[in-house]
């Protein structure tokens, strides 16, 4: 019997039997290409929507299931990184149970749209919770990359061209409720 893979020091603690017979580099990699949800234990806090002024002190990895640049128009949001103006992203994360909104706090400059996708994971250390929301920067974020094909609640008709992650409900609906 194969013995168990560990990612613990990546910020992941499998669930029992995912990813097993993998050497630890060949777990981690299939991990950045899997659902979190179907391989790994929940790692947020309860309640996190209900945090204020905190910081989620650790590692954390979660799986990106959507984002968009809040600080530009709709048109601007389809050019992706080649929109004008300032750029606020808006991330919806989950840690495969929960889910949790994240805000681009100060730039992230090594964060290029193209480069996320449904699934794509994100590991965040020593984050600041305002009003249930992280607050990302720099030097509390890392991309680290993979993706997931899409589940059917997630992506819809108005997913974003190249980027492989859903808009925001304004966009997918132009504005009606």
């Amino acid at each position: 019997m194969a013995a168990a893979v560990s990612l613990d020091e990546f910020g992941v603690r499998l669930k029992p039997g995912a990813l097993a017979g993998s050497t630890q580099q060949q777990a981690y990699l299939s991990f950045l290409d899997a659902d979190i949800g179907q391989c790994a234990e929940p790692c947020l806090p309860t309640n996190i929507a209900e945090r204020h002024m905190e910081v989620l002190a650790g590692l954390y990895v979660l799986q990106i299931l959507s984002v968009k640049n809040v600080g530009t128009n709709f048109e601007g949001r389809l050019q992706g990184d080649g929109a004008s103006g300032p750029r606020t992203l808006l991330f919806n994360l989950t840690d495969g149970v929960q889910e949790v909104v994240a805000m681009e706090f100060v730039p992230l400059t090594k964060i290029k749209l193209r480069d996320v996708q449904f699934g794509t994971k994100l590991a965040v250390t020593d984050v600041t919770i305002r009003q249930g929301m992280l607050m990302l920067e720099t030097k509390n974020c890392e991309l680290l990359g993979g993706s997931v094909a899409p589940r059917s609640r997630a992506l819809g008709p108005g997913a974003v061209q190249g980027a492989g992650v859903r808009r925001g409900r304004e966009e997918n609906n132009s504005g009606h409720a």
